[in-house]
């Protein structure tokens, strides 16, 4: 998880996400979809979407780069991270290592699909 924050600072202050490499971006990306598996991309502009205002520019770069065809589905809505995320939270919760698969309708408040 330290390596994700890193990350996901790094790209903070970079400023110009639009300048950021396509890898870079992806992975502050996936670092929030496995930080904050609660937000969906697609609430960013909604103002109980819950994003923090510092992350609402790291979702508008994601659909602009969708649009512009430089990001995959997958890559727009990375739910394999936000998974990870979950998991580990719920193992750190519960003091013990991940185990098994937790399915989506057991987390509540998780929109990823």
């Amino acid at each position: 998880m330290r390596k994700r924050k890193q990350i996901l600072k790094e790209a903070l202050k970079h400023g110009n996400l639009e300048s950021l490499e396509k890898e870079d971006f992806l992975d502050a990306w996936k670092a929030i979809a496995f930080l904050y598996p609660g937000l969906h991309p697609d609430e960013a502009d909604n103002p109980d979407g819950g994003w923090p205002e510092e992350l609402k520019p790291f979702a508008e770069e994601a659909f602009r780069r969708y649009e512009a065809g430089e990001l995959a589905d997958d890559q727009l809505y990375p739910w394999q991270e936000a998974m990870k995320g979950i998991k580990e939270n719920t193992s750190k919760a519960r003091g013990r290592p991940p185990v098994g698969r937790i399915k989506i309708s057991q987390v509540p408040g998780s929109c990823f699909p």
